[in-house]
């Protein structure tokens, strides 16, 4: 997909506000598949963008207070900052969490949602 196709993406699924508190991440990110796998946005086989946690960061714990309703992108700059973890997208344009200490050099870093 195209820088311009996850821009709009992020900017297409908005979040309401909540606070996490120390939340296992995987809980988080099962809410954001969810989210994710109801909207219209699909890959260009078809497929719904997901995110799924790799290494340590399926130990992460999530502390993010989101006091307004948020876009995808915002969201997930909020998540990553407070829980020291990066966002990559793999070879099959999935989105991939890392603790940022086991962040692999060679994954494609999502310049474009500003991560």
């Amino acid at each position: 997909m195209a820088p311009q196709d996850w821009e709009l993406l992020a900017q297409l699924l908005s979040l309401t506000p909540r606070t996490y508190a120390d939340t296992p991440a995987d809980e988080v990110v099962d809410m954001l598949n969810k989210r994710l796998a109801s909207s219209d946005f699909r890959l260009p086989d078809g497929r719904p963008i997901s995110i799924r946690l790799e290494g340590d960061a399926v130990q992460a714990r999530i502390n993010a207070d989101i006091r307004y309703s948020v876009n995808l992108a915002t969201f997930l700059q909020n998540v990553t900052k407070s829980s020291r973890l990066e966002l990559r997208l793999d070879a099959q344009q999935q989105l991939v969490l890392l603790a940022s200490s086991a962040v692999n050099q060679d994954k494609d870093k999502i310049k474009f949602l500003g991560l």
